[in-house]
């Protein structure tokens, strides 16, 4: 047996007793409630997302729920939406936003069709 594959074989093994070890119950829903007892909400046009599909989804530092639309950013604060769009945010350019990421100092990075966009303290940044 060469050194790649008793590494390989070593590597297998670790992997095999870590999954004997996880406690599938950990990944399941509690089997003592109901399905009623979850809560499910589903949020529509009618509560004031510009459209129901959603591209990207994301949870800034601060605790907002950021959605990337076709039709803009959206910013959610448990309560209600904040709709970001060319004709009230200069910066966005075009309402289509592909992708959302938060990083760890605060910032927002929006993917958007007319390009790169940081969302930090209140003000859009454009990147082209």
């Amino acid at each position: 047996m060469n050194v790649c594959s008793s590494q390989n074989f070593r590597l297998l093994w670790v992997w095999i007793v870590f999954l004997i070890g996880c406690d599938a119950t950990g990944w399941a829903l509690d089997p003592h409630k109901a399905v009623t007892q979850y809560v499910h909400d589903v949020w529509t046009t009618r509560d004031g997302l510009p459209q129901d599909g959603i591209n990207a989804i994301v949870q800034d530092s601060v605790g907002y729920i950021w959605f990337g639309t076709q039709e803009g950013l959206v910013r959610f604060d448990g309560v209600s939406f904040t709709v970001f769009d060319s004709r009230n945010t200069d910066a966005l350019g075009a309402n289509f936003i592909h992708s959302l990421l938060a990083d760890r100092g605060g910032n927002l990075w929006i993917g958007a069709s007319s390009g790169l966009l940081r969302y930090r303290g209140g003000r859009f940044d454009f990147f082209g």
